[in-house]
Formats: structure tokens, sequence, C-alpha cells
């Protein structure tokens, strides 16, 4: 895939990412070039997207990669609020741009796909995907913050955190899992509300009870199971407690 790529409707059906995508729930075999316009487009590590999509009257859909979202309030302050991974669509969100500007960026060598929205008008079932996997997003990302607003101790928000990056990069989940996390500890705090030394702290004591290898950004779990026990124990009681009882045994 290029840079910047016009796509036919068979380039879309041999997509090896079709699975994972709302254009699987096309019938790409009778779809005309005229009620098809899709793009592609990749986007480096730290590169900045063009939010003209919008007023283009076009959605992306992540084909490989990670995005970030970020508003931007009238101060110029930056909030991390959503990160994108393969399979999830961004759209814009009128009610939001009218008191705060988007900013899109990939943290990692991203492919995207850029659709019209006017296919909908020709191909109904495709929009009621579309409201699907939107829907699907949003609900995550709340339940995601919602479970942030429980969690006092930063362990457990940091732990939170990879777990759900795991989960939506991973399709098979098994140990020696090694994920590339291409944000800086305080973009990770901002997003949780965590200061940056207080994320590095988190790191530190998951990596000395041997639950996470931290090297620079790339984040190797070496028993995800033991991870996630990990993780459900210290629902119910403090992390500290839980690292006391791990070092007897």
């Amino acid at each position: 895939m290029y840079k910047d790529q016009i796509l036919t409707a068979q380039n879309c059906q041999n997509c090896y990412m079709l699975k994972n995508c709302l254009m699987s729930k096309a019938d790409l075999s009778t779809m005309q070039p005229d009620t098809f316009q899709l793009k592609s487009s990749i986007a480096h590590a730290n590169e900045y997207i063009a939010t003209d999509f919008i007023e283009k009257n076009q959605f992306i859909i992540v084909r490989t990669g990670a995005i970030i979202k970020e508003y931007i309030d009238s101060e110029g302050t930056a909030s991390l609020v959503d990160i994108y991974f393969p399979g999830d669509i961004i759209a814009g969100n009128p009610e939001i741009a009218m008191s705060y500007s988007m900013r899109l960026k990939s943290v990692e060598t991203s492919s995207l796909c850029y659709l019209n929205t006017y296919i909908f008008d020709t191909h109904h079932h495709l929009y009621t995907g579309f409201l699907k996997i939107r829907l699907k997003n949003l609900e995550e990302s709340n339940a995601f913050k919602q479970l942030l607003l429980t969690y006092k101790d930063p362990i457990k928000r940091v732990l939170l955190f990879i777990l759900t990056i795991v989960k939506k990069k991973h399709v098979f989940l098994c140990d020696d899992i090694e994920i590339k996390i291409n944000l800086s500890r305080k973009q990770i705090g901002t997003y949780l509300g965590l200061a940056e030394e207080t994320v590095i702290r988190s790191l530190r004591f998951l990596s000395e009870l041997g639950l996470l290898h931290v090297n620079s950004k790339n984040f190797i779990i070496p028993q995800y199971k033991k991870l996630v026990q990990y993780y459900k124990i210290s629902n119910t009681c403090d992390p500290a407690e839980t690292s006391k009882t791990d070092k007897t045994h």
C-alpha cells in the first residue's frame, strides 16, 4: 500500500484485514465503482493526520497501527481522549467540535482507509454495520473511562491500560506478548489522569514483580495469564499487599 492510493472493490476484497473491517459486510463482488470510492493512506509514527476528512463527509477505518485522538481547548491544552486500533472507526463529532479542536496522531506506522459517507445511500446495511462498530468503540471507551474513575490506585490504572491495549492489538492472548506503545510516559499519564512520575513508578513496580518487562516504548508480558490474575486479585486488595504475598511464595 502506498502513501495515498485509490482502492477498488477488488483491492478491498483481497485485503488480509478485511475480516476486521466494516467492508466485510459489503458484497464487494457486485459493488459498482461509482458507489465505491475508497482511499488508503499510510501515516508514519508521530505523524499528524489531517482532520479535513470530516468536512469531506468521510470517515476513517483503521487498518493497521494505532491512532490517538486529542482535544485542544481554547487555552491550547491538549487532552488525550481516545486510542484507535485496527477495525476501529474514526468519525467527526459535531457537538464536540463546537467547543474543542480535534487532533489525530499516528503513534506507530498506521494504514488508514478513507470512505465517503454517501456509500450508505446505496448500501443501507453498511450504515447498520457502521453504527454497530461506532457504538462498540464508544462503549469500550466509556467502560474504560468508568473503570478509571473507580480506580484510585495508579498501579490498577496502568494495569488496566496495558491489558486493554493487549486485548485490542492481539487476537491470540498468549505468553511472551510484546506490544509497542509509542506514547511517552507523560502522554500515558494524561490519558490515565496520573503524573508522569507516577506512571514511571507503577511500571517499575510491575517490572520488579516480573509481570512486565519495559524497554523504552516496548512492553513485554512474559506471562499474560499471570498478569490478568494479578489484575483480578488487585481489584480485591491493595496491589502492594498482593506483591508481598507473591514474594513470600
